[in-house]
């Protein structure tokens, strides 16, 4: 998910998830079609998007221009990935802790920035994370610091390696 640049997930069970997600974000059908400028008939026929579908009409002029509604239903599926991934890790932390209750769990090395493509939903996350260790960034650093519980192991990697790039020769 934090690929920059990637949209992911249009699988049969990632479709229907989201078909479910959408559910608990909207009352009704007809709310989801007034938010979204749509005229769906069925939960089971709404489908995600990627984003560059929808711009594909800025280098293609014989492609008209996405209404608003197109881009909210990228936002929604964005955010149902989010969720999945929250969802994982809490699953993981209840593996964990029936095995050994007082495991410390959460997320370290974390790539990539914190947009929409990052796939991180850090308040979600924070709810049950109690370990973070992310590389060093300031911002992912702040928001450790803003969200995690006060008993929560927080740190950041500033490990040394051998950089990949590295070509000259001793």
């Amino acid at each position: 998910l934090h690929r920059d640049g990637k949209d992911v997930c249009f699988s049969e069970s990632c479709i229907r998830d989201f078909q479910e997600y959408l559910k608990t974000r909207y009352s009704s059908l007809e709310e989801l079609n007034a938010n979204w400028d749509a005229e769906h008939q069925d939960w089971l026929r709404i489908t995600p998007v990627a984003l560059a579908e929808l711009e594909a009409w800025k280098s293609d002029s014989t492609k008209p221009k996405p209404s608003a509604g197109q881009y909210a239903r990228w936002v929604e599926h964005r955010m149902h990935m989010e969720s999945v991934f929250a969802d994982r890790h809490r699953r993981d932390l209840h593996v964990i802790q029936a095995v050994d209750p007082q495991a410390r769990t959460g997320l370290d090395a974390i790539l990539g920035n914190c947009s929409s493509f990052a796939g991180i939903d850090f308040i979600k996350l924070f709810e049950f994370t109690t370990a973070f260790g992310p590389y060093v960034n300031p911002f992912k650093l702040q928001v450790g610091r803003s969200l995690a519980s006060p008993d929560a192991l927080l740190g950041c990697w500033v490990a040394g390696g051998y950089p990949h790039y590295r070509t000259q020769e001793y």
